[in-house]
């Protein structure tokens, strides 16, 4: 470790809590059509059903998810897949561990402007996790549903919750919504009608393979053809389309104490609150009451790193011992925007700091005397 390192170390107290501070954050929010033409491989040439890298493939990139406060729906947010929502793919920069559960989310479905009392949606079959295979590196977490599990003609709120496997700070809430058989044919409403009916037939593919970008492919085998006219025929919304829904931005769910659905801090954030108590290898998310006293130094009073640290370390104590870790995320956002003014032996120091500082810790503490300090 280099001289700077080793003096930061040095200015360390003594810890009576053993914390490590994770940046975890929400990545990308992505639907896919699950046993679709798309996701089909040798194996399955007409699509895999099971929960797999094939998966990416399938990934719709017109549709994103729609978010609290993001204003009104719009095509882009909703599935027109005959198969209904069946596949959703969560990316998380920093998960801490390598599965999560059910009770890591919360489903509900519902088609209007009251989330907070829509009806519990069934939980999806399938919850993997696939490491580093998401956007920049991150986690991919894939869920996957049996087919038209979730009603169509409805929205299906997710809410990722913020606990110990998911490591996030908020819970993480967004929308997809199901509309088959809809063209988009209007931005007013996602009525499905004789209309998208006759856009499909005046769209017929022939001989040629279309994309995932193809609006008319409702069973998504790569072709627009008689089928795609009877499954938009059958899937006539009457008086009760899908709803072009303007979610608030501050949802309380009903039945939990999740509170507003705030967005999650952004990955490498270096937020000091954003901490954990490491027991062994099971991370444990400290309650937020306890963070109150780890307060962040603003960055125009640090013109340099040094300066950021000592304005780190001249806050009031704070008895969790969290100064310690405002330091090292603090270093850690000051010195990484600036690596081209650093001569290569200097880019590592903050990073070789961390991990001495956390191995050290994790070899002189017992878990028991960790929990014991905070309690």
């Amino acid at each position: 470790m280099c001289e700077r390192a080793a003096s930061l170390a040095a200015a360390v107290p003594e810890p009576s809590t053993l914390i490590g501070l994770l940046s975890v954050g929400i990545a990308g929010r992505r639907l896919f059509y699950n046993n679709s033409k798309f996701d089909g491989h040798a194996g399955f040439p007409n699509g895999d059903p099971a929960a797999n890298e094939f998966d990416d493939a399938a990934i719709d990139p017109a549709k994103e998810a729609l978010l609290p406060g993001g204003g009104t729906a719009a095509f882009k947010n909703y599935s027109t897949f005959f198969r209904g929502i069946n596949g959703i793919m969560i990316d998380v920069a920093g998960l801490p561990g390598t599965t999560l559960a059910a009770t890591d989310f919360i489903f509900k479905y519902g088609n209007d402007d009251t989330p907070g009392d829509w009806l519990p949606a069934a939980n999806p079959t399938t919850i993997a996790v696939r490491a580093g295979a998401g956007t920049g590196g991150s986690d991919r977490v894939t869920l996957v549903w049996p087919d038209k599990a979730i009603p169509n003609g409805n929205w299906l709120r997710v809410t990722v919750l913020a606990n110990a496997n998911t490591g996030l700070a908020a819970d993480d809430v967004f929308y997809f919504g199901c509309a088959i058989g809809e063209t988009g044919n209007t931005a007013a409403d996602a009525v499905v009608n004789s209309s998208d009916v006759t856009r499909t037939r005046n769209n017929f593919s022939g001989f040629n393979l279309v994309g995932l970008e193809s609006v008319y492919d409702f069973n998504r085998d790569r072709q627009v053809a008689s089928g795609d006219v009877t499954i938009s025929r059958n899937h006539f919304s009457g008086f009760t389309p899908l709803k072009l829904i303007a979610p608030p931005a501050s949802a309380p769910l009903a039945g939990d104490a999740s509170g507003a659905a705030t967005a999650p801090l952004s990955a490498g954030s270096g937020d000091p609150r954003r901490a954990l108590v490491m027991t062994g290898e099971t991370p444990v998310l400290l309650p937020t009451a306890w963070m109150a006293h780890a307060q962040t130094p603003a960055v125009k009073a640090a013109a340099t790193s040094g300066a950021a640290h000592d304005a780190v370390f001249s806050q009031s104590p704070d008895r969790w011992g969290l100064r310690l870790f405002a330091d090292l995320a603090w270093a850690w956002e000051l010195e990484r925007p600036k690596a081209k003014h650093r001569s290569p032996a200097a880019d590592s120091y903050v990073q070789d700091l961390r991990d001495e500082v956390m191995a050290e810790f994790r070899t002189s503490l017992q878990s028991a005397e960790v929990i014991g300090a905070l309690v």
